[in-house]
């Protein structure tokens, strides 16, 4: 990526089940149906080798090599979309310890060229979320999630059921809601530009319009005062790290 460029992750995280390989397809199936340029997708097999997946139903659980399995039963499996995007399923035989993902990584460059704003990155988190089912997910600014602060809040915290921080765009499954609290999300609906309850409860928000800049200090002032109605402050006290 070109050092100039923001860089993004756009992650789904499982905490409470396994991803197997059901999962898998059903997700790859989702962003496919996106349109947004995933497919054809390649996964490098080998040294100067490739495998191309024209469409998601091209997938099979035999086309991934050994070295991506980290046990008999889980792998890493990376994919590169043609939009740009590379994309990685992480399987684990104990979510609870370590959450099993998927996580996308794009550039402020390949926003920009695919011609993204946030209503095409809260459809795609939304189908994904659908598909994946994971108990939390968001989109952030590499920068940002690289906070020194950030680091000791993560101990402190139960992070399977509350989040870290309050990223550019957020998905909580009820689990999550239920924890923080309906009545504190609704607080967010006259500061935020997009909050959307799904069917089962879950919710997904963004904290404004424009792809978030660490670097920008007004963008900065617009999460700290969405953290703040939240009342995350608050919500980290009420769920300290069980093992601390």
């Amino acid at each position: 990526m070109n050092p100039s460029a923001i860089t993004y992750t756009c992650g789904f995280y499982r905490h409470r089940l396994p991803i197997d390989d059901a999962v898998i397809v059903e997700t790859l199936g989702a962003l496919d149906r996106l349109a947004m340029g995933f497919f054809p997708a390649t996964i490098e097999v080998g040294r100067k080798k490739t495998l191309v997946l024209e469409r998601a139903k091209d997938y099979t659980r035999q086309l991934i090599p050994k070295k991506f399995f980290i046990t008999q039963s889980s792998a890493t499996i990376p994919l590169d979309g043609r939009n740009g995007v590379s994309f990685t399923f992480t399987e684990s035989d104990d979510p609870s310890v370590m959450p099993g993902s998927l996580v996308l990584e794009f550039s402020s460059r390949a926003l920009e060229a695919n011609g993204w704003l946030l209503d095409q990155l809260a459809s795609l988190m939304r189908e994904v979320s659908l598909a994946f089912s994971p108990d939390f997910a968001a989109t952030w600014d590499n920068a940002q999630r690289a906070r020194p602060g950030y680091g000791h809040v993560m101990f402190r915290i139960d992070r399977r059921r509350v989040p870290l921080g309050v990223f550019w765009i957020n998905y909580y499954s009820v689990g999550w809601v239920e924890s923080i609290g309906r009545s504190r999300l609704e607080r967010l609906k006259e500061e935020v530009p997009l909050l959307r309850w799904l069917d089962d409860g879950a919710v997904l928000f963004a904290t404004q319009s424009d792809a978030y800049d660490e670097s920008n200090e007004e963008h900065r002032g617009t999460q700290a005062r969405v953290e703040q109605i939240l009342g995350l402050a608050d919500v980290h006290r009420r769920f300290p790290n069980p093992g601390a």
